[in-house]
């Protein structure tokens, strides 16, 4: 029996440098792209927000707390409290010491 070997050649990839030159030299000079904001226009901006007072956050506004956040509080109690009352016997009436 005889063996057979194939090989692979992998093809090159990208362009050659020739290539790449003839590319570049046909595109010609590119600008740059333009910014959306001034030096002058960021500066100022840093400047107007470092006036801003700081708020401590005890004194920031606190949202009321909507029925969802409500329900799931409670909820989250009622499976502490059962949970305490199915493991510890002092939460349990009558069984404790």
């Amino acid at each position: 029996m005889t063996e057979t070997t194939i090989t692979a050649v992998a093809p090159p990839h990208g362009l050659s440098e020739d290539e790449a030159g003839r590319r570049l030299a046909a595109r010609g000079p590119v600008e740059s792209p333009a910014t959306s904001r001034s030096y002058s226009s960021i500066v100022r901006g840093q400047r107007l927000h470092d006036l801003q007072p700081v708020q401590p956050p005890l004194l920031r506004p606190v949202a009321a707390p909507t029925p969802g956040m409500m329900l799931i509080s409670a909820a989250g109690a009622a499976l502490a409290l059962t949970a305490l009352w199915l493991t510890d016997e002092r939460f349990v009436p009558g069984r404790g010491s």
